[in-house]
C-alpha cells in the first residue's frame, strides 16, 4: 500500500489523513486542506499538552495574535483581516504537524508523497504547452480548477495554477525532493524493485527540470542551479559544481557578455534562456513594474510606519495610486513584511523560524556518516526550506496555498525531528 502506518499506532489516522491530504493538494487544493485541518485537529486533541507546552507554538501564537491585532488598525481592514488566512491557519497545523513528523521514517514518507502527488501538476503543464490543453471546472468541491491554453502569462507553464511563478516556486521544493529521494534510493541496495522504483524517480525530476524550465522563471532557474550546488557540496561530488559552474557561466556570457563572445555563447545557449535572464523578452517595460521600483517603495512604507506597518494586503492599495498600476505586493517577502506588520513582528517572525532552522542545522553537524541516510534526509528538507526562501527574495507564492502548506509543512518537519526528546536516529 502507498500510504503507511505511523510509528506511534495512536497517530495512524491523523497520519493517513496527513498523507490522503498531500496527494490532494496539487489537483485539489480545497479538498487537500480541509483534509489536513481534519488531520491537525485530531493531532491536537491526542497532543494538546505537549503541543502548548513548547515555547516556539507559544511564539507563534503572540505572532498571530499580534498580527490579528495591527489588522483591526490597517490601511485596509478588510484585506489585512483576509491576509491572514495566508498566516494563522498555518501557525496551528505547524504546530500539529510537528507532533505527527518527527522520525526520519515520516519525513521520507511525507517527501515521496508530496513528489509523487506533483505528477499530475506537471503532466497537466506539458499538455498546457505542447497540446494547447484547457479547461475548468468550477464547483463546491474544486473551486477555481482551471487550465489556461499556453500558460499565464502566455508562454510560460503554469498549469493549475495562477501565475507561471508560483509553479515554479511549487516545482523548486518538489526538485529538491526529488534530488534527497534519488540519493537516498543509491545508496540502498541493490533490487529489481530498487532499479524500477530508482527508474521512477529519475523519470518524474527529468520532468519537473524541464517543466522548471518552461515556467520561463528566472528566480526558478537560480534557485535550482543554487539547490544543485549545495547538493554537489554536501556530497562531495566536483564534477556536478564544474558542471553548474560552466552552464553559469555560459548563460552569463550568453545574456550580458560583449561581442563577439556573447555571440558565439548565443549559438549554444537557447535564446529563450538568455533572452529571459536579460529581459529581451520582455523590453521597454514600465519603470513601475520593475522589482526595484517595488522595493524602494515597500521600504518608504516600512518607514513611514515602521512599528505596526500598513497592514497585509496594504501595498497594492497605496501603491495603484501612485503608480496607476495594480500590482499585488512588492516581490520580496522580507519588504513586504516590514511594510504590511511592521520590523518588531517581522523580526520577530524570522527569529522564530531561524531558531527552528538553528536547530536543524546543529542536528545535521552531529549526525555522524554511520547514520548517513538520516543525515541526508535532514539536509534534504533543510535545502527544500532554504529554497523557499530564496524565491521569496524575488517573488512570493504564499498565496498559493499548495506552496504555504508545504513550506510549512517542511518547517514542521525540521522542528518535529529536531525537538523530539526520545530521538536517538530513527529508523
Amino acid at each position: 500500500m502507498f500510504l503507511i502506518k505511523h510509528p506511534d499506532p495512536k497517530l495512524n489516522i491523523p497520519w493517513y489523513l496527513t498523507q490522503i491530504s498531500f496527494l490532494l493538494l496539487p489537483i485539489n487544493p480545497l479538498g487537500g486542506m480541509l483534509v489536513i485541518c481534519t488531520a491537525t485537529i485530531i493531532i491536537f486533541r491526542l497532543k494538546y499538552r505537549v503541543i502548548i507546552s513548547q515555547h516556539i507554538n507559544w511564539g507563534f501564537a503572540i505572532l498571530g495574535g499580534s498580527l490579528t491585532m495591527t489588522s483591526l488598525f490597517a490601511f485596509d481592514r478588510v484585506s489585512a483581516i483576509s491576509g491572514l488566512i495566508n498566516f494563522l491557519p498555518y501557525f496551528i497545523i505547524f504546530a500539529g504537524l510537528s507532533q505527527l513528523l518527527y522520525s526520519v521514517s515520516t519525513l521520507e514518507q511525507l517527501a515521496r508523497i508530496i513528489y509523487f502527488g506533483s505528477v499530475p501538476i506537471t503532466v497537466l503543464g506539458f499538455g498546457q504547452i505542447w497540446w494547447g490543453l484547457q479547461g475548468e471546472i468550477q464547483n463546491i468541491l474544486m473551486p477555481g480548477w482551471y487550465l489556461r491554453a499556453m500558460g499565464n502569462p502566455y508562454g510560460r507553464m503554469s498549469s493549475l495554477f495562477y501565475h507561471a511563478n508560483f509553479l515554479a516556486s511549487f516545482l523548486t521544493i518538489i526538485w529538491v525532493l526529488g534530488l534527497g529521494l534519488i540519493i537516498l534510493e543509491l545508496r540502498k541496495s541493490n533490487t529489481d524493485k530498487k532499479f524500477f522504483y530508482l527508474s521512477l524517480l529519475l523519470v518524474i525530476n527529468s520532468l519537473t527540470f524541464i517543466a522548471l524550465i518552461l515556467t520561463h522563471s528566472r528566480n526558478g532557474w537560480m534557485t535550482t542551479l543554487v539547490t544543485c550546488l549545495a547538493f554537489a557540496i554536501y556530497l562531495g561530488w566536483r564534477w556536478i559544481l564544474l558542471t553548474v559552474a560552466i552552464v553559469s557561466g555560459a548563460i552569463i556570457i550568453a545574456a550580458f557578455g560583449n561581442p563577439p563572445v556573447r555571440d558565439w555563447f548565443r549559438l549554444i545557449v537557447p535564446m529563450f534562456i538568455w533572452a529571459r535572464i536579460n529581459d529581451q523578452f520582455y523590453p521597454n517595460r514600465d519603470v513601475e513594474t520593475l522589482r526595484i521600483t517595488l522595493w524602494k517603495f515597500s521600504w518608504h512604507l516600512a518607514l513611514k510606519s515602521p512599528w505596526k506597518g500598513w497592514g497585509l494586503g496594504s501595498f497594492k492599495h497605496l501603491y495603484q495610486p501612485q503608480s496607476q498600476i495594480v500590482i499585488g505586493h512588492s516581490h520580496n517577502l522580507t519588504l513586504m513584511l516590514l511594510s504590511e506588520v511592521g520590523i518588531p513582528w517581522t523580526v520577530f517572525f524570522y527569529f522564530l523560524v531561524g531558531w527552528i532552522l538553528a536547530k536543524g542545522i546543529i542536528l545535521l553537524t552531529k549526525i555522524n556518516l554511520d547514520n548517513s541516510e538520516e543525515k541526508l534526509i535532514i539536509f534534504t528538507y533543510l535545502t527544500a526550506f532554504f529554497a523557499s526562501i530564496l524565491f521569496h527574495v524575488f517573488d512570493v507564492t504564499i498565496f498559493d496555498e499548495r506552496v504555504n502548506l508545504i513550506s510549512w509543512s517542511i518547517l514542521s518537519a525540521i522542528h518535529g525531528l529536531t525537538n523530539n526528546k526520545k530521538r536517538k536516529y530513527f529508523t
